[in-house]
């Protein structure tokens, strides 16, 4: 039981004391990328659009890739899949007509479904998190269900739940995780009024921010939230 305890403080030490060159030059990268792509929809520059939001996920993946000595496999793979249904949805929406909406919804939540398994993993949170989750999910579907028709109506609900499931989730991780979910939750919400309910007074940048900071602050959240072995085992066995 002790050289348990020891390997996991070293394994601790290690992950807090290694060099940490190659994360932060591929957190650099994702940030000018976010600047680019962000410019690229102002400008209307479709091609650069396009690329830079394909990197979005691909950074993000590879930032988890060089941490997959420091995670527990539960929570490193789901994550890396998180990250493949994004970008698939991503493209999806980015290059799809607009009768795609449904297949970009549908790899979106393959995306929340991979987070929600990821976050699973880790140490529970208070639970008011989920109560205000499922008033969120009520609300919005609620509101939605009368504004479309179907069988889109009833695919936005179910997408709801994972995507309000994965917001109420995320702060079992840690503080910056939970607000990452939040803010994926309110760029969704702001894409659909901009796309479903016609709410054209929404800024299409507004939608991309939140959406940036939710996906990094989701990401390195986790990847520090592991690293603080918050993760269901790890701590059992410290304590």
């Amino acid at each position: 039981m002790r050289s348990t305890v020891m390997k996991t403080r070293d394994s601790r030490t290690s992950f807090m004391y290694r060099p940490r060159t190659g994360p932060s030059l591929i957190l650099a990268a994702y940030a000018v990328n976010a600047i680019v792509h962000l410019l690229a929809g102002r400008a209307d520059a479709f091609v650069v659009e396009s690329v830079t939001k394909a990197l979005i996920t691909l950074l993000l993946g590879c930032y988890v890739i060089v941490h997959l000595t420091d995670l527990p496999r539960r929570v490193a793979w789901p994550l890396v899949s998180a990250q493949a249904c994004a970008l698939a949805g991503d493209m999806v929406l980015q290059w799809g007509a607009a009768d795609h909406l449904l297949l970009g919804m549908a790899w979106f939540a393959g995306a929340q479904a991979g987070y929600l398994w990821c976050f699973r993993a880790f140490l529970p949170a208070r639970r008011g998190a989920l109560v205000v989750a499922a008033v969120v999910w009520a609300a919005g579907s609620t509101l939605l269900w009368f504004a479309l028709d179907s069988p889109l109506r009833e695919a936005v609900a179910l997408y709801a739940v994972l995507l309000c499931g994965m917001g109420g989730m995320a702060w079992r991780v840690s503080i910056g995780t939970g607000v990452g979910g939040l803010l994926f939750v309110v760029s969704d919400c702001l894409l659909a009024a901009r796309r479903l309910v016609g709410v054209e007074e929404i800024p299409a940048e507004a939608v991309t921010a939140t959406y940036l900071l939710a996906q990094v602050l989701i990401v390195c959240g986790v990847v520090t939230g592991a690293g603080a072995r918050r993760v269901r085992g790890v701590a059992e066995v410290r304590s």
